[in-house]
Parts: C-alpha cells; sequence; structure tokens
C-alpha cells in the first residue's frame, strides 16, 4: 500500500466526525448499542488511517502523528464508556 494524502485526509475526515457523534452520544447517556457501532466504527476508520500512515514515508508520517494520537486517545476514553450491557458487544 501507498501512502494517499487524499484517502487519508477522507479516513481522517469520518474519524472525527464518527468521534464527535460518539461523543455527542455519550453527553445525553447513550452508550449502548448505537453509541457502540458508532464508537465501532471510529475504531475502524482509527485502524484504517494507521496503514495509512505506515505507508506514508517519515515526513508524512510526522505530518500527522500528534492527530492520529490524540485521536486514539479519545477513542480510547469512549470506548470505556460502552455500557457493559450492551448485548452487541463481542465477549473477550
Amino acid at each position: 500500500m501507498n501512502f494517499d494524502p487524499h484517502e487519508a485526509a477522507r479516513i481522517s475526515v469520518a474519524l472525527l466526525q464518527a468521534i464527535c457523534k460518539a461523543k455527542a452520544l455519550s453527553d445525553v447517556g447513550e452508550t449502548g448499542s448505537e453509541f457502540a457501532d458508532v464508537v465501532g466504527r471510529a475504531r475502524a476508520l482509527y485502524d484504517q488511517m494507521g496503514e495509512q500512515l505506515f505507508a506514508a514515508d517519515p515526513a508524512g508520517l510526522a505530518y500527522v502523528r500528534e492527530e492520529f494520537s490524540a485521536m486514539g486517545d479519545k477513542l480510547v476514553e469512549l470506548e470505556a464508556l460502552i455500557s457493559d450491557d450492551d448485548d452487541s458487544l463481542p465477549a473477550d
């Protein structure tokens, strides 16, 4: 895979939108299946972004490293809010 800046930008925008939607859901107390779906979508996008970054040259990687790290930190926070009683989540 080669680094594609347009694809990285598309993924980044979609990831930020998913994180914002998950945050909005958690702010109103929704941490069930809809929240879990949005956070799951965000995790998949985060993983895709990671693949793009690994394909990037060092200059490209340095350019987005901080943003990517901040999104990952927020994603971990949101994943921790998913209700334990949500049957849609896979068991560990």
